[in-house]
């Protein structure tokens, strides 16, 4: 997962290109990127220097010359405008484009013109041009699909073959099987070798769709864990400064002006205790210890008038459970505050063999359901409740949750691990 600091950042400034899923910063290999493609498919064009020497040279025409300059510059061209195409310049692609893209009409018939090129070069230039030939095995293997492409490159060797046979060959130049051979090899790894470059392209582009899922994976765990955190954290510190507001209106309605001023000072203290929690919260930042946990939820209790009854621990608890513990007691005491119109609660932590077991338990309303374990995926209802954060949570620390009626009280009871 991502640092909290990046990921929140990205949470809340989902909208920058920065943050946009599949724009995650790219470290590929030398020979995966897209301008070094382009580079090697065009630095081969030097092979293409005799044969416009020889449409330049005299023995032809000036027609002839002019049309066969034309030809090579045409295909040349082409042909370096087609590899752009097909991989990109240098521009990066994002993760949820297809690559390679695939071939349009167009793009069919700007591969057409440059067979149409290649065998205008040969007719126009004789053997020397049958060198455009050989561009046309990359050509194939850059951006057809793939059985396609091994046609493609077959075809580009067998035409390369033919003509290194039977064009016209400048003056003193004889045909020889060997010279044959070396020109249909360099063809065939011409194409072997694109389709080696562009399968290496092909894995790192894979590789950007799997980091912008983790990336959108992150940012998507972030926010639950800040939704959850901020209920859990929002949700304890305003039910006890609503609480201890209406006790602060009632003394100042009974007179007792000096009472009421140190709950309204009680309850500028919680607010900006929760306003320091919600900010760690975001920032990454976890629970206050146990004990601290403990203290303000016996105050809090106490502030609304419920006798209150806290068995603290013997021994150590620890981190991630202390943790899930914490959240346990916030959350127990906030609906014990909240909805239980109770007149007494106890909270006990103990040991139970190999476990730390906490329990809040009140004498309020009950839920009506027998104490049981939560499951969150068996009991949909709890969707939204927090409850199933808390579960969630104390899953995480390797305990379990259970909450119900046991004894005519209420009991919202957690064990992790010792």
């Amino acid at each position: 997962m991502t640092s909290a600091a990046s990921t929140v950042d990205c949470v809340t400034h989902a909208a920058d290109d920065d943050c946009a899923p599949g724009m995650a910063e790219r470290r590929v290999g030398l020979w995966a990127r897209p301008g070094v493609g382009v580079f090697y498919a065009g630095v081969w064009l030097v092979y293409l220097v005799p044969a416009f020497f020889e449409a330049a040279d005299g023995r032809h025409g000036l027609l002839e010359q002019m049309l066969g300059l034309a030809v090579l510059t045409a295909f040349v061209v082409t042909y370096l405008w087609w590899m752009i195409l097909s991989w990109g310049g240098d521009r990066q692609i994002p993760a949820t484009q297809v690559w390679p893209s695939p071939m349009t009409p167009a793009r069919w018939w700007m591969a057409g013109g440059l067979v149409v090129l290649a065998v205008a070069a040969v007719l126009l230039v004789g053997e020397p041009g049958a060198a455009t030939i050989v561009f046309l095995a990359p050509v194939a293997a850059s951006a057809l699909p793939m059985q396609r492409a091994m046609i493609g490159i077959g075809l580009a060797v067998v035409g390369v073959v033919a003509a290194e046979a039977f064009a016209t060959r400048p003056p003193g130049d004889e045909v020889t099987s060997g010279g044959i051979a070396g020109t249909a090899f360099g063809c065939l790894m011409a194409g072997v070798i694109t389709l080696g470059i562009r399968r290496m392209r092909s894995v790192m582009h894979e590789l950007d769709i799997a980091r912008a899922r983790a990336q959108e994976l992150a940012t998507a765990e972030e926010r639950v864990r800040i939704a959850r955190d901020l209920h859990d954290l929002l949700g304890h510190s305003l039910t006890v400064i609503s609480v201890r507001s209406q006790l602060a209106q009632r003394l100042a309605e009974r007179g007792e002006m000096d009472r009421a001023a140190e709950e309204i000072g009680a309850v500028g203290e919680l607010s900006r205790t929760a306003m320091t929690e919600v900010r760690a919260a975001v920032a990454g930042y976890r629970m206050r210890p146990l004990a601290a946990e403990l203290a303000a939820a016996e105050a809090a209790l106490d502030g609304a008038g419920i006798a209150v009854r806290v068995d603290r621990p013997s021994q150590a608890v620890p981190p991630a459970g202390e943790e899930a513990l914490g959240f346990v007691v916030r959350e127990g005491v906030t609906n014990v505050l909240r909805h239980a119109r109770a007149r007494s609660c106890a909270i006990t932590v103990g040991h139970a063999g190999d476990a730390i077991v906490l329990e809040v338990a009140d004498d309020g309303a009950g839920s009506g359901r027998t104490l049981h374990i939560i499951d969150p995926e068996a009991e949909p209802e709890l969707a939204g409740n927090g409850l199933r954060g808390l579960a969630e949570r104390v899953a995480a620390a390797g305990g379990r949750l259970s909450a119900g009626d046991r004894d005519g009280r209420f009991v919202l009871r957690a064990e992790v691990a010792a």
